[in-house]
This record gives C-alpha cells, sequence and structure tokens, in this order.
C-alpha cells in the first residue's frame, strides 16, 4: 500500500510541471488553452516540489510526510480551481490523495 501511495504522489507530482510549463513556455503547452500566469507557475512548481518531497518522506518512513502532502495538495486544488477547464480532473487526485493522507496518517 505504501509503495502505491508514493507513486500516486510522485505521479500527481510530475503533472504540476504541466502548469509550471505553460506559465513559462506556453508555446510548448498547446493542449491547455487557459493562460498561466509565471506566478502562478511557480505556484504549480511549488506544489511539485511538496509533493516529491512528500514521497521521499514517506519512502524514509518519516511521520511528517503528510504534511508537505496535505500543503501540495490544498495548493493543487487553488490552481486547478484556477484553470478548471484544463484541469478540473486533478480534483480527482486531490481528494484521493486527501483520502490517503487521511487514512495514513
Amino acid at each position: 500500500m505504501k509503495e502505491l501511495l508514493i507513486f500516486l504522489i510522485v505521479i500527481h507530482g510530475l503533472i504540476h510541471l504541466i502548469g509550471f510549463a505553460k506559465a513559462f513556455r506556453p508555446d510548448r503547452v498547446k493542449r491547455f488553452k487557459l493562460p498561466v500566469s509565471k506566478g502562478k507557475g511557480l505556484l504549480w512548481l511549488a506544489a511539485c516540489i511538496l509533493f516529491l518531497t512528500s514521497a521521499l518522506l514517506l519512502f524514509i518512513h518519516s511521520d511528517v510526510w503528510w504534511i508537505p502532502a496535505s500543503g501540495a495538495t490544498f495548493i493543487s486544488q487553488y490552481l486547478v480551481i484556477m484553470v478548471w477547464p484544463d484541469a478540473k480532473f486533478g480534483t480527482l487526485g486531490n481528494a484521493m490523495l486527501l483520502a490517503l493522507i487521511a487514512l495514513r496518517h
């Protein structure tokens, strides 16, 4: 179960790099239509880093892994709302991760 949770956190975190790329290289991300400001792009990157930090902490058996995961999930959901048509399915990932955080914490 722990390995699956780590995998899901890593994948969900890496997906946030799309928002970062859209902010700084919009010509490279054509599938998503809504613009992303550079400030919001940095938030997408921050969410990615927090998710990856959480996965690393979970991997090394740290009891505080859920703190960056929770923060990342809330940042992520805020960003999803900002670009809802392009990222609405991120809500499913965020809800699933919050549920898993609650179960494992």
